[in-house]
């Protein structure tokens, strides 16, 4: 009954939007410009955008051999697909283009990718996702398990595009980063979620100086500070694989959604 009450009043929604004449849609959005990525001869695929306050747009992806963003030119090892961001202006030119990697070979971009990122007031983009064997970002390089996924959260300057610090997170079993969020202090706030352990195990997941045992987390929201270390970790039942989100309220409180299936505990409540 419910699931039909959803789709009746979404079917109810749309027939009022659609039969709306036009004069009732004067206050309706327009479509004010379109752009492609233009790159001679190569694969361009984009991840997330994000913007600041005056317009200027952040844009994560893949590129693969060469890529050119402003005067910036990106090239890796041919017919490998390597990571982006790069920063397009209010004017809707390229600003520049900052390249890294999250393996030393040739993958497929689903295995191991970036999740997420957030830009806080200070100008640093923060960025989490999953890696194998070696990860780097500028001079910075995390080394992690080549057949298991580990966790990166890694920090850029937009102002001088330089990456300010690495830092990561792994065990014996796989561990993703999903979503992240910033304070106003430049303390990140990210969720993930890890594989369970076929066997017993007395090998723990390792968040810097951190460890929890292997068995009590699936899923996970961790603190890291604004010079890259990790403060804390919380666990919060499995919230699905994918659609995660995390945000923080003006007095630094991180607030999460996902999904579950069943029943999830979080903070003793089921």
């Amino acid at each position: 009954m419910i699931k039909q009450l959803h789709q009746t009043l979404f079917l109810l929604a749309a027939a009022i939007i659609f039969s709306l004449p036009v004069s009732a849609q004067k206050d309706c959005p327009v479509w004010e410009w379109a752009d492609d990525i233009k790159q001679p001869l190569n694969d361009i695929e984009i991840f997330k955008m994000e913007s600041d306050s005056i317009g200027n747009l952040y844009v994560l992806g893949t590129y693969k051999d060469t890529a050119f963003f402003g005067n910036d030119t990106l090239t890796k090892a041919p017919g490998r697909m390597e990571l982006f961001i790069a920063k397009r202006n209010q004017f809707r030119a390229w600003d520049w283009g900052v390249t890294f990697s999250l393996s030393n070979k040739p993958f497929h971009i689903y295995s191991v990718q970036p999740f997420d990122f957030c830009i806080d007031k200070s100008g640093n983009l923060t960025l989490t996702g999953s890696f194998l064997d070696t990860a780097t970002f500028g001079a910075h390089s995390l080394i992690s398990n080549t057949l298991i996924h580990s966790v990166f959260v890694a920090r850029l300057n937009i102002n001088n595009q330089q990456w300010t610090w690495a830092t990561m997170a792994n065990g014996p079993t796989s561990l993703k980063g999903q979503a992240i969020a910033s304070d106003n202090s430049g303390n990140s706030y990210v969720i993930g979620r890890t594989g369970i352990a076929t066997t017993p195990s007395t090998q723990n997941m390792n968040f810097g100086a951190i460890s929890l045992p292997i068995d009590t987390i699936s899923g996970f929201i961790a603190k890291i500070t604004n010079s890259g270390s990790w403060q804390w970790v919380k666990k919060c039942g499995d919230l699905g694989n994918s659609n995660k989100e995390v945000c923080v309220d003006a007095s630094g409180n991180p607030i999460i959604s996902g999904s579950f299936k069943n029943h999830v505990s979080i903070a003793g409540l089921t």
